[in-house]
């Protein structure tokens, strides 16, 4: 029981600080995300510690989850799949390039040719939900930058499953050979084809 009452008072505590920086938001006119990551800032361990770590982890999760079901509610499939050029070109020029010049940057600055490559992947990755509840906010989804800012960031939540599967390659905990890079990317196809599949 003592931790769920901490919990619970962990949580009124992240409502709270939500709520008067959500003011604070709308009255100085600040986009509400800038708010809620100055509340998690505030609140935890680099902060004023009133939350511990590990439940502002699980808190800003379930937010993150919440912020994507509404953004996703915004869509429809029909939207999605006018969006596939701006999925393959846009999306593809930009983790391309961005991944490369971001790698090029690394290895001038003396990282290691596998350290270079990862940080240029996480360079090249935005977040999603905070992107799209931005554009939905200033009501700008089915504007044409919308269109092509979804079908980017579509593309690179696509690029996550790859890169997750590389990670102990490129971090030198697997071999690097070309048929274990092959196999790793195989594997990241048939879990992005098994989401399909369970989505439909």
């Amino acid at each position: 029981m003592p931790e769920l009452y901490a919990f619970i008072g962990n949580f009124l505590t992240i409502v709270v600080a939500s709520v008067v920086v959500l003011l604070l938001s709308r009255r100085l006119r600040w986009s509400p995300i800038v708010g809620f990551l100055l509340t998690g800032i505030v609140v935890g361990p680099s902060g004023l510690a009133l939350v511990p770590s590990q439940e502002v982890e699980v808190f800003a999760e379930v937010g993150v989850v919440v912020l994507l079901f509404t953004v996703g509610l915004e869509f429809s499939l029909a939207q999605i799949r006018r969006t596939w050029r701006q999925f393959l070109l846009g999306g593809g020029l930009q983790v391309g390039l961005t991944l490369g010049l971001t790698a090029a940057v690394a290895l001038a600055a003396g990282l290691a040719p596998r350290a270079a490559v990862f940080v240029g992947a996480l360079a090249a990755l935005s977040s999603t939900a905070i992107v799209l509840k931005a554009y939905a906010d200033r009501r700008e989804l089915l504007s044409p930058q919308g269109g092509l800012l979804t079908g980017i960031l579509l593309f690179q939540d696509f690029c996550l499953a790859p890169l997750i599967v590389l990670t102990p390659v490129l971090a030198g905990a697997a071999s690097a050979s070309a048929g274990v890079v092959a196999a790793r990317l195989g594997l990241a196809v048939v879990l992005v084809a098994a989401a399909f599949a369970l989505a439909r």
